[in-house]
Protein backbone atom coordinates (compact mmCIF):
# COMPACT_ATOMS: atom_id res chain seq x y z
CA UNK A 1 0.00 0.00 0.00
CA UNK A 2 2.65 2.47 0.59
CA UNK A 3 4.41 1.60 -2.66
CA UNK A 4 1.48 2.15 -4.84
CA UNK A 5 0.60 5.38 -2.67
CA UNK A 6 4.28 6.66 -3.42
CA UNK A 7 3.96 6.00 -6.83
CA UNK A 8 0.48 6.90 -7.79
CA UNK A 9 -1.13 8.74 -5.27
CA UNK A 10 -0.65 12.77 -5.36
CA UNK A 11 -0.78 13.57 -1.67
CA UNK A 12 0.57 11.74 1.74
CA UNK A 13 -1.83 9.55 3.01
CA UNK A 14 -1.11 7.29 6.31
CA UNK A 15 -1.46 3.64 6.24
CA UNK A 16 -2.18 2.10 9.47
CA UNK A 17 -2.86 -1.32 11.24
CA UNK A 18 -6.10 -2.79 12.79
CA UNK A 19 -5.12 -5.93 15.18
CA UNK A 20 -7.31 -7.84 17.06
CA UNK A 21 -6.24 -8.03 21.09
CA UNK A 22 -4.65 -10.99 21.47
CA UNK A 23 -2.68 -11.06 24.76
CA UNK A 24 0.10 -13.07 23.11
CA UNK A 25 0.99 -10.84 20.45
CA UNK A 26 -0.10 -7.70 21.00
CA UNK A 27 2.61 -5.48 22.18
CA UNK A 28 5.26 -7.57 20.18
CA UNK A 29 3.57 -6.97 17.20
CA UNK A 30 2.61 -3.55 17.75
CA UNK A 31 6.62 -2.83 18.42
CA UNK A 32 7.71 -4.44 15.56
CA UNK A 33 5.56 -2.58 13.24
CA UNK A 34 6.73 0.76 14.13
CA UNK A 35 10.40 -0.29 14.21
CA UNK A 36 12.98 0.95 11.52
CA UNK A 37 13.51 3.78 9.39
CA UNK A 38 11.66 2.52 6.70
CA UNK A 39 8.52 0.88 6.16
CA UNK A 40 6.91 0.93 9.76
CA UNK A 41 3.23 1.67 9.71
CA UNK A 42 2.10 5.57 10.59
CA UNK A 43 -0.50 4.47 13.18
CA UNK A 44 -1.37 1.43 15.01
CA UNK A 45 -5.07 0.57 16.58
CA UNK A 46 -6.75 -2.54 18.37
CA UNK A 47 -10.32 -4.03 18.46
CA UNK A 48 -10.99 -4.01 22.16
CA UNK A 49 -14.16 -6.08 23.57
CA UNK A 50 -12.99 -6.08 27.41
CA UNK A 51 -15.60 -3.95 29.03
CA UNK A 52 -18.71 -6.11 29.27
CA UNK A 53 -21.61 -4.35 30.95
CA UNK A 54 -21.71 -2.17 34.13
CA UNK A 55 -17.67 -2.39 34.64
CA UNK A 56 -14.66 -0.27 35.64
CA UNK A 57 -11.24 1.02 34.44
CA UNK A 58 -9.44 -1.23 36.42
CA UNK A 59 -12.06 -4.23 36.48
CA UNK A 60 -12.18 -4.32 32.40
CA UNK A 61 -8.54 -4.39 32.47
CA UNK A 62 -8.50 -1.34 30.48
CA UNK A 63 -5.70 0.21 33.41
CA UNK A 64 -3.18 -2.89 31.85
CA UNK A 65 -4.13 -2.00 28.16
CA UNK A 66 -2.82 1.83 28.95
CA UNK A 67 0.21 0.09 31.07
CA UNK A 68 0.82 -1.67 27.67
CA UNK A 69 0.80 1.07 25.14
CA UNK A 70 2.10 3.96 27.65
CA UNK A 71 5.66 4.64 26.28
CA UNK A 72 4.17 3.38 22.49
CA UNK A 73 5.87 5.70 19.36
CA UNK A 74 2.99 6.10 17.41
CA UNK A 75 -0.26 7.36 17.59
CA UNK A 76 -2.70 4.35 18.53
CA UNK A 77 -6.56 4.13 18.88
CA UNK A 78 -9.60 1.87 18.79
CA UNK A 79 -10.34 0.43 15.76
CA UNK A 80 -13.20 -1.37 17.52
CA UNK A 81 -15.19 -1.68 20.72
CA UNK A 82 -18.43 -1.91 21.81
CA UNK A 83 -18.73 -5.65 23.69
CA UNK A 84 -22.78 -7.04 23.42
CA UNK A 85 -22.58 -9.44 25.79
CA UNK A 86 -24.63 -7.60 28.16
CA UNK A 87 -27.62 -6.08 26.98
CA UNK A 88 -28.32 -2.95 26.54
CA UNK A 89 -25.00 -1.50 26.10
CA UNK A 90 -23.75 1.17 28.58
CA UNK A 91 -21.25 2.06 26.50
CA UNK A 92 -19.26 3.10 29.82
CA UNK A 93 -15.99 1.78 28.38
CA UNK A 94 -16.47 5.37 26.00
CA UNK A 95 -16.74 7.88 28.89
CA UNK A 96 -13.21 5.67 29.88
CA UNK A 97 -11.68 6.01 26.54
CA UNK A 98 -12.15 10.06 26.62
CA UNK A 99 -10.84 10.55 30.33
CA UNK A 100 -7.59 11.71 31.47
CA UNK A 101 -7.41 8.39 32.25
CA UNK A 102 -6.83 7.32 28.58
CA UNK A 103 -5.97 10.31 26.39
CA UNK A 104 -2.77 10.75 26.93
CA UNK A 105 -1.82 6.95 25.63
CA UNK A 106 -5.22 6.35 23.24
CA UNK A 107 -6.51 8.76 21.07
CA UNK A 108 -10.07 7.90 20.88
CA UNK A 109 -11.73 4.95 19.02
CA UNK A 110 -14.51 3.68 16.88
CA UNK A 111 -17.63 1.62 17.87
CA UNK A 112 -18.37 -1.45 16.82
CA UNK A 113 -21.16 -1.36 14.64
CA UNK A 114 -22.41 1.62 12.64
CA UNK A 115 -25.13 -0.38 10.79
CA UNK A 116 -27.08 -3.45 12.05
CA UNK A 117 -25.94 -6.53 10.78
CA UNK A 118 -26.49 -10.51 11.99
CA UNK A 119 -24.37 -10.18 14.67
CA UNK A 120 -26.45 -7.20 16.33
CA UNK A 121 -23.66 -4.98 16.74
CA UNK A 122 -25.28 -1.72 14.98
CA UNK A 123 -26.90 1.30 16.90
CA UNK A 124 -28.58 2.29 13.14
CA UNK A 125 -31.05 0.11 10.98
CA UNK A 126 -30.64 0.85 7.39
CA UNK A 127 -34.03 0.29 5.11
CA UNK A 128 -34.41 -2.19 2.35
CA UNK A 129 -33.76 0.59 -0.17
CA UNK A 130 -30.13 1.25 1.39
CA UNK A 131 -30.09 4.81 2.26
CA UNK A 132 -32.70 5.88 4.71
CA UNK A 133 -32.10 4.23 8.42
CA UNK A 134 -33.62 4.55 11.90
CA UNK A 135 -31.91 4.99 15.23
CA UNK A 136 -31.65 2.49 17.34
CA UNK A 137 -32.10 2.70 21.16
CA UNK A 138 -28.21 2.02 21.77
CA UNK A 139 -27.67 5.31 19.36
CA UNK A 140 -29.50 7.30 21.84
CA UNK A 141 -27.07 5.97 24.51
CA UNK A 142 -23.87 6.54 22.90
CA UNK A 143 -25.01 9.93 22.15
CA UNK A 144 -25.47 10.84 25.58
CA UNK A 145 -22.25 9.05 26.96
CA UNK A 146 -20.61 11.27 24.44
CA UNK A 147 -22.54 14.48 25.37
CA UNK A 148 -21.22 14.08 29.04
CA UNK A 149 -17.75 13.83 28.14
CA UNK A 150 -16.30 17.18 28.89
CA UNK A 151 -14.74 18.03 25.61
CA UNK A 152 -11.68 15.62 26.24
CA UNK A 153 -8.52 16.86 24.70
CA UNK A 154 -7.04 13.93 22.51
CA UNK A 155 -2.71 14.29 21.78
CA UNK A 156 -2.28 14.77 18.51
CA UNK A 157 -0.19 12.11 18.71
CA UNK A 158 3.21 10.71 18.90
CA UNK A 159 5.81 13.29 19.52
CA UNK A 160 7.88 12.40 22.64
CA UNK A 161 8.36 8.79 21.97
CA UNK A 162 11.40 8.00 19.23
CA UNK A 163 10.61 5.56 16.63
CA UNK A 164 13.04 2.07 17.81
CA UNK A 165 15.60 0.55 15.67
CA UNK A 166 14.61 -2.59 14.74
CA UNK A 167 15.85 -5.75 16.91
CA UNK A 168 16.42 -9.23 16.11
CA UNK A 169 13.56 -11.24 15.08
CA UNK A 170 13.63 -13.38 18.29
CA UNK A 171 13.10 -10.18 20.35
CA UNK A 172 9.76 -10.30 19.45
CA UNK A 173 7.43 -13.16 20.96
CA UNK A 174 5.05 -14.92 18.80
CA UNK A 175 5.72 -12.66 15.68
CA UNK A 176 7.78 -14.52 13.07
CA UNK A 177 9.56 -11.59 11.89
CA UNK A 178 12.32 -13.36 10.78
CA UNK A 179 10.42 -14.70 7.71
CA UNK A 180 10.90 -13.68 4.13
CA UNK A 181 8.36 -11.76 2.25
CA UNK A 182 7.43 -13.07 -1.08
CA UNK A 183 7.82 -10.90 -4.52
CA UNK A 184 4.42 -8.94 -5.07
CA UNK A 185 2.26 -9.78 -7.46
CA UNK A 186 0.94 -5.89 -7.41
CA UNK A 187 4.28 -4.73 -8.90
CA UNK A 188 2.23 -3.77 -12.28
CA UNK A 189 -0.32 -2.12 -10.33
CA UNK A 190 1.59 -0.04 -8.11
CA UNK A 191 3.91 0.94 -10.94
CA UNK A 192 1.10 1.78 -13.51
CA UNK A 193 -1.94 2.07 -11.38
CA UNK A 194 -5.27 0.20 -11.38
CA UNK A 195 -6.65 1.60 -13.78
CA UNK A 196 -4.22 0.97 -16.42
CA UNK A 197 -2.64 -2.35 -15.36
CA UNK A 198 -3.89 -6.08 -15.69
CA UNK A 199 -6.60 -7.58 -17.80
CA UNK A 200 -9.42 -5.56 -15.66
CA UNK A 201 -9.63 -2.31 -16.50
CA UNK A 202 -11.14 0.20 -13.76
CA UNK A 203 -11.73 3.57 -13.38
CA UNK A 204 -9.80 5.99 -12.03
CA UNK A 205 -11.10 8.63 -9.62
CA UNK A 206 -10.71 11.63 -8.70
CA UNK A 207 -10.51 14.08 -6.04
CA UNK A 208 -14.21 15.67 -4.90
CA UNK A 209 -13.84 19.17 -3.61
CA UNK A 210 -15.88 19.22 -0.66
CA UNK A 211 -16.99 22.55 -2.01
CA UNK A 212 -19.40 20.03 -3.60
CA UNK A 213 -20.26 18.23 -0.67
CA UNK A 214 -24.21 18.80 0.83
CA UNK A 215 -24.98 20.69 4.23
CA UNK A 216 -27.99 18.25 4.65
CA UNK A 217 -28.90 14.42 3.38
CA UNK A 218 -32.30 14.20 1.40
CA UNK A 219 -32.60 10.29 3.45
CA UNK A 220 -34.98 9.81 5.39
CA UNK A 221 -33.78 9.78 9.09
CA UNK A 222 -36.22 8.25 11.68
CA UNK A 223 -35.56 8.41 15.70
CA UNK A 224 -35.57 5.34 18.15
CA UNK A 225 -39.16 5.82 18.99
CA UNK A 226 -39.90 5.73 15.16
CA UNK A 227 -40.62 9.75 14.34
CA UNK A 228 -39.14 11.35 11.28
CA UNK A 229 -35.95 13.75 12.24
CA UNK A 230 -36.30 16.81 10.77
CA UNK A 231 -33.09 18.63 11.74
CA UNK A 232 -30.67 17.28 9.59
CA UNK A 233 -28.41 20.16 8.37
CA UNK A 234 -24.49 19.78 9.29
CA UNK A 235 -22.81 22.49 10.82
CA UNK A 236 -19.11 22.89 9.85
CA UNK A 237 -17.56 24.67 13.22
CA UNK A 238 -13.72 24.72 10.49
CA UNK A 239 -12.83 25.14 7.40
CA UNK A 240 -11.91 21.44 6.32
CA UNK A 241 -10.99 22.67 3.03
CA UNK A 242 -7.72 23.84 4.71
CA UNK A 243 -6.43 21.29 6.43
CA UNK A 244 -6.11 18.14 3.66
CA UNK A 245 -2.30 18.60 2.83
CA UNK A 246 -2.01 18.23 -1.13
CA UNK A 247 0.99 17.00 -2.98
CA UNK A 248 4.13 15.15 -1.97
CA UNK A 249 3.77 11.93 -4.09
CA UNK A 250 3.58 10.21 -1.02
CA UNK A 251 7.12 11.71 0.80
CA UNK A 252 7.62 10.20 3.80
CA UNK A 253 4.74 7.05 3.88
CA UNK A 254 7.99 4.56 2.69
CA UNK A 255 7.18 2.79 -0.19
CA UNK A 256 9.26 1.09 -2.58
CA UNK A 257 8.12 -0.49 -6.01
CA UNK A 258 7.30 -4.14 -4.50
CA UNK A 259 10.23 -6.05 -6.15
CA UNK A 260 12.38 -6.77 -3.11
CA UNK A 261 12.38 -8.92 -1.52
CA UNK A 262 12.92 -7.98 2.39
CA UNK A 263 12.71 -9.24 6.25
CA UNK A 264 9.78 -7.47 7.68
CA UNK A 265 10.37 -3.78 8.45
CA UNK A 266 13.61 -4.85 9.64
CA UNK A 267 16.61 -2.79 9.08
CA UNK A 268 19.40 -3.25 11.53
CA UNK A 269 18.58 -7.25 13.36
CA UNK A 270 20.51 -6.99 17.17
CA UNK A 271 20.86 -2.88 16.94
CA UNK A 272 19.71 -0.76 19.77
CA UNK A 273 19.07 2.76 20.20
CA UNK A 274 16.20 5.26 18.53
CA UNK A 275 14.96 7.12 15.34
CA UNK A 276 14.63 10.48 15.85
CA UNK A 277 12.53 10.79 12.50
CA UNK A 278 9.37 11.06 12.47
CA UNK A 279 6.81 11.34 9.10
CA UNK A 280 4.41 13.69 7.93
CA UNK A 281 1.28 11.92 8.33
CA UNK A 282 -0.75 13.82 6.03
CA UNK A 283 -3.48 12.91 8.00
CA UNK A 284 -6.52 15.87 8.12
CA UNK A 285 -9.66 16.37 10.74
CA UNK A 286 -13.18 17.06 10.02
CA UNK A 287 -15.16 18.62 12.75
CA UNK A 288 -19.07 18.52 12.79
CA UNK A 289 -20.72 20.01 15.25
CA UNK A 290 -23.08 17.82 17.06
CA UNK A 291 -26.34 20.11 17.56
CA UNK A 292 -28.92 17.66 16.62
CA UNK A 293 -29.39 14.00 16.44
CA UNK A 294 -28.44 13.05 13.08
CA UNK A 295 -25.47 15.25 13.38
CA UNK A 296 -24.23 12.81 16.07
CA UNK A 297 -25.32 10.08 13.25
CA UNK A 298 -22.95 11.36 10.69
CA UNK A 299 -20.26 12.25 12.54
CA UNK A 300 -20.23 8.37 13.28
CA UNK A 301 -20.10 7.86 9.56
CA UNK A 302 -17.24 10.01 8.89
CA UNK A 303 -15.28 8.90 11.69
CA UNK A 304 -16.07 5.62 10.30
CA UNK A 305 -14.59 6.55 6.65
Amino acid sequence: MKAYISHQIPRSIPVGYSNADHVEFRTSLAEYLACGEIGWVDFFAINSYQWCGDNTFQGSGYDVLVEDYKNYSLPIFFSEYGCNLVRPRLFQETAALFSDQMTGVFSGGLIYEFTQEPADYGIVEIASNGKDCSLLGEFDTLQKVHESVPNPTIPSGATENDRPMCKDPSYYFNIAGDSELPKSFGVDYIKKGVASAGSVKWTKGKFLSLDKVSDETTYTIKDSNGKEIKDKKIEWVADVKQTIKEGGNGKETGGGDGTETSVGPLVDSGSSGNSTSKPDSGAFSLQVALGSTFATALAVIFATL
